[in-house]
């Protein structure tokens, strides 16, 4: 709350001082370019997740001691 309130303090001491003049001049000073026409190359984006061709199922014996 104490944030809140230093900021609201601030733009109320800017606005008072003159600084709207600023922001006015500033607002002013805007430059814009011309659309341009070119070709895009089209590609496809993925998540990058892979799955392999050819899979192995590694099933694990016991011997009747109860070692591996």
């Amino acid at each position: 709350m104490c944030r809140s309130l230093r900021t609201v303090v601030a733009l109320l001491l800017v606005g008072a001082s003159g600084g709207s003049a600023l922001a006015a001049d500033a607002l002013r000073q805007v430059v814009a370019g011309h659309p341009t026409a070119r070709q895009v190359t089209r590609y496809l984006q993925s998540t990058g997740t892979l799955q392999a061709v050819n899979t192995v199922d590694l099933v694990a014996r016991a011997s009747a001691c109860g070692t591996i």
